[in-house]
């Protein structure tokens, strides 16, 4: 029996498929034997910082940025991973 509704129906299209609000992800760097003795905090690597991203049902998103921007590290983030 084939399906006999319309999906088109059900779907809003300003409404958002994908929301990010103020995402952030640090990455902790290695410290040497000498930072350690001196008590020094541990240093870290700011990958993405502060990005809030909306992608509505009807649109079709693009992430473009340089080498190292962080855009591989949003959409692990965005995926779970």
């Amino acid at each position: 029996m084939p399906y006999g509704g319309r999906i088109a129906d059900t779907i809003v299209e300003d409404q958002p498929l994908l929301q990010i609000i103020d995402l952030y992800k640090q990455f902790p760097v290695a410290c040497g034997i000498g930072d350690w003795f001196r008590h020094r905090p541990p240093h870290v690597v700011h990958a993405v910082d502060c990005v809030s991203l909306t992608v509505k049902i009807s649109e079709i998103p693009g992430l473009v940025g340089e080498s190292g921007s962080g855009k591989t590290t949003l959409g692990m983030n965005v995926l779970g991973l």
